[in-house]
């Protein structure tokens, strides 16, 4: 493709890699559809579990404070490695996902986005447009197991007064779960909502069980309506949409009845749980980009959902790329949106759709479809997607 004319990307992408998927999809992603049209610098960090046990997971908070310092970065799929995962690898000790360490950091709110795409069969078949479920970063919770702990107190201060609630047991061992949030990362998360909805031009919709957790669901659910008031309520009206707190109830019926087109916030472990319920909805819980947003930092960070198949001895694995290409379009969507490149923004734009078009054109993937006579490998689907490229960038140049 020597007749191929690279575009120009002044700033870097943070890349972060595992050995998960470093010899299958993401490579050849990279050596297909990304570096023969950009001229794009990478820092690259490695996040493999041998990298993070010898640098005692030091690399992870490196990557993210890369991230901050360069306000793209894009991770291919991994899994934590917890104590099951490190005994099979024989590692020296089990870590937290590294979506878990970068999200510390980064905070933020993330945003769960289906790709859809025509020839999946959904399972709940009215949804015709896109549920993106919203959720804070922030790790509000804590749980503990100590069988050896009788004694639990908690302490409430500020600059007048201290309380203290003792929950010591004479009846055996303490299990505990503590929910925990500031008033700043409240305002933040509900910010973000509001301006990502704005941006794609969807209703909004914030569900809680303020029934049940009275005083610390019923603070969201005032913050959000106070902004909402304060700031969003003339701008949404304009752009013919809505913003309304719902139960997790009524919530979910709403959901199950609609025909999706709406942004839906939770609290994070609501938001876990209502995200794969969405991704399912559609038909595939691997379609599914998840980015992550701190506003703070103007900082995007993105990353597919975990596919364990991978090319083993040589042999060709039925599996698919388009989360993880769309991990790629989206990152260097918003690098070309921070560096006002319009050359980039066409080419991402670009990439999506020879994506959708090819893949609803030649189904691949056992994920995808039923019927094997339509399956296409990998390497076929992006060798397609590339070519397609080409002949929409450079009609005259030849592979």
């Amino acid at each position: 493709m020597n007749q191929i004319k690279k575009i120009k990307v002044e700033n870097p992408i943070v890349e972060l890699d595992s050995e998960q998927m470093s010899q299958s999809v993401w490579n050849i992603i990279k050596k297909r559809l990304i570096f023969p049209f950009l001229d794009v610098p990478i820092k690259y960090y490695d996040l493999s579990i041998a990298q993070r046990d010898k640098t005692n997971n030091k690399i992870t908070t490196d990557a993210a404070l890369s991230i901050v310092q360069h306000k793209v970065g894009i991770k291919c799929p991994s899994l934590g490695a917890d104590i099951q995962m490190a005994r099979e690898f024989e590692r020296i000790k089990g870590w937290d996902c590294p979506n878990v360490t970068i999200g510390n950091i980064l905070n933020g709110t993330l945003f769960a986005q289906p790709i859809l795409i025509k020839n999946i069969k959904k399972v709940i078949p009215n949804w015709k447009n896109p549920i993106i479920v919203a959720r804070q970063v922030f790790q509000d919770f804590i749980s503990f197991d100590e069988k050896q702990v009788q004694n639990l107190e908690l302490k409430f201060t500020n600059e007048k007064s201290l309380k203290i609630q003792d929950f010591s047991s004479t009846k055996g061992s303490i299990l505990g779960f503590i929910m925990y949030n500031t008033e700043e990362y409240m305002i933040q998360f509900a910010k973000d909502c509001f301006e990502y909805a704005l941006e794609i031009k969807f209703p909004l919709y914030f569900s809680t069980r303020a029934d049940l957790y009275a005083e610390y669901d019923e603070k969201l659910v005032q913050i959000f309506q106070n902004m909402y008031q304060q700031t969003y309520k003339t701008l949404f009206f304009k752009k013919n949409i809505i913003y309304e707190h719902k139960n997790n109830q009524d919530m979910l019926i709403f959901a199950l009845k609609s025909q999706g087109g709406f942004v839906w916030a939770c609290k994070r472990y609501d938001g876990e749980i209502h995200s794969q319920l969405v991704s399912q909805g559609f038909g595939n819980s691997g379609l599914t980009t998840n980015l992550l947003f701190a506003q703070q930092e103007k900082a995007l960070y993105v990353v597919s959902s975990y596919f364990r198949q991978q090319f083993q001895q040589g042999k060709e694995i039925y599996t698919n790329a388009i989360a993880c290409i769309f991990v790629w379009i989206q990152g260097l969507l918003y690098r070309g949106k921070l560096d006002g490149n319009q050359q980039l923004i066409s080419f991402c734009q670009l990439l999506q759709k020879s994506v959708i078009l090819c893949s609803e054109n030649e189904a691949f993937g056992k994920e995808l479809i039923e019927e094997k006579e339509k399956f296409e490998v990998l390497e076929k689907l992006i060798e397609s997607v590339q070519k397609n490229m080409i002949n929409n960038l450079y009609p005259k140049a030849k592979l």
